[in-house]
């Protein structure tokens, strides 16, 4: 359609560091918004100083109470480094 701008669009990502390599991401989730409307002037950049969206906010606090629920709900073991069983008393 003339006069039609899709361009107008936000998109949002969550990270979390990848346990097997240092120094290294992966997209845990992903959200795009994309907006159609009509045209009436040029399209400006938003400049980076814009605040974050309450939805983005609202979204990484969900996902972040859902991550330490799943910590919680979860039982860690931990061993012992001197686990070679010459029967010493290493017991907590």
């Amino acid at each position: 359609q003339r006069g039609t701008c899709i361009g107008i669009f936000d998109q949002s990502f969550g990270l979390v560091r990848d346990p097997n390599h240092s120094n290294n991401y992966l997209i845990k989730f992903c959200f795009l918004n994309m907006q159609t409307q009509q045209q009436t002037h040029q399209p400006q950049l938003l400049s980076a100083n814009q605040p974050i969206p309450t939805y983005l906010v609202d979204m990484m606090q969900n996902y972040d109470q859902t991550v330490q629920q799943q910590i919680d709900s979860t039982d860690y073991f931990i061993e012992d480094p001197d686990d070679d069983d010459d029967d010493d008393d290493d017991r907590i």
